[in-house]
């Protein structure tokens, strides 16, 4: 495989719309996040992630590759339009999907 370029954020093959987005403050709900997440593309799938390390923390599905992809690239460490710190944007995981999904058996 090719070495991706030093500070380019390369998608995992599995979860290329899907970023989880961390740092979230502690009264964000799912139509705050919507409002603030909207206009950077379309969110398809909203879910909060318990047990977030830093602050509360939300999966997205946006609308295609391309958007996930600018999520990540234009707004991790960044402060979005309508928040007042920083976020954490990376692309999902499946074992983050399955780490967050309690009920599953392993």
């Amino acid at each position: 495989a090719a070495a991706a370029a030093a500070g380019q954020v390369v998608a995992p093959p599995n979860a290329v719309e899907e970023v989880i987005i961390s740092g979230l403050p502690a009264s964000a709900t799912p139509d705050s996040i919507r409002g603030v997440f909207a206009p950077y593309g379309t969110i398809v799938q909203l879910d909060m992630v318990p047990g977030a390390a830093q602050g509360l923390a939300a999966k997205l599905r946006m609308g295609s590759s391309a958007q996930a992809q600018w999520l990540v690239t234009n707004l991790n460490g960044n402060m979005p339009v309508g928040l007042e710190t920083p976020v954490y944007v990376s692309f999902a995981t499946e074992e983050a999907s399955k780490a967050n999904n309690r009920w599953s058996p392993y």
